[in-house]
Formats: C-alpha cells, sequence, structure tokens
C-alpha cells in the first residue's frame, strides 16, 4: 500500500523553513531537524539567527507552510516570542513550531508564553509535528 500522499503545498520546493534562534549551536540543530525532515519526504531549508537584530525580514519566505524556529535550551523565552511575533507579522498564515530541544518542564506553559502554536522538546517530536501538519488535509 503507498504511503498517503503530502497535501498539496508540503509538494512545493521548501515548505519547511528551519530557523536557528540565537547561536551556532541553534543552527546546528536546525540542520538535523532539516536532515531528518528530507529523509521523511519533506523539503526543509535553515537559515541561521537573523530574527532578533534586522528591521527588515532577512528570509525568502515563499512556499513557507511551518517555520521551525531552533533553541538548544529555554533559558530566552523574551527573546523567543520577540523572533515569534516578527515571523507572525510576516507570515500571518504559516504555523510556527518551537523547537526547544533541553526544555525542563511543561512545553505547553512555554508554547502559551511565547505564543507558539507548538512546542518540540526532541527532533523527533517536531520530525511528527511536521509530518501530521503535512498529512492533515
Amino acid at each position: 500500500m503507498a504511503a498517503k500522499p503530502f497535501a498539496p503545498e508540503w509538494e512545493a520546493e521548501g515548505p519547511v523553513l528551519c530557523i536557528a534562534g540565537r547561536s551556532r549551536l541553534d543552527e546546528s540543530t536546525a540542520l538535523m531537524l532539516a536532515q531528518l525532515l528530507g529523509k521523511h519526504g519533506l523539503n526543509a531549508r535553515v537559515e541561521g539567527p537573523a530574527l532578533s537584530s534586522s528591521d527588515t525580514f532577512p528570509f525568502e519566505t515563499e512556499g513557507v507552510v511551518i517555520v521551525c524556529l531552533s533553541y538548544l535550551d529555554a533559558n530566552s523565552p523574551a527573546h523567543m516570542g520577540y523572533a515569534i511575533r516578527r515571523l507572525r507579522r510576516r507570515l500571518p498564515n504559516v504555523k510556527v513550531l518551537l523547537g526547544c530541544w533541553m526544555v525542563d518542564g511543561d512545553t505547553e506553559n512555554l508554547r502559551e508564553l511565547v505564543k507558539a502554536d507548538t512546542v518540540a522538546a526532541t527532533l523527533w517530536d517536531a520530525v511528527k509535528l511536521c509530518l501530521e501538519a503535512a498529512y492533515d488535509h
């Protein structure tokens, strides 16, 4: 039996945009996530940490369906919230998944605090959430 196809917008060139939160370590985890998504058939691209300093939006966003914002830990909720607000202003119809890879405690509280659509505490959780969204049509 063939696998269920992705929704059409997920078949595009780059439906997943993985963005590093603040550091090169955040960028490394964003790269790992993009590789894992690619192994599951989702096209993803990675951008470095640039959401905190510029007045202009630094990324190409055409065809993006979900943004995975990658932070190694949860030590910067104010920065996370600011980055998510910038993303929402630029991409109001795009889902924002916050990947917080060393979060201790309740991800639901963090999700509410920073206003993300969803929070993943592991790379596998993020892959699962992206796949669920891609098949949800």
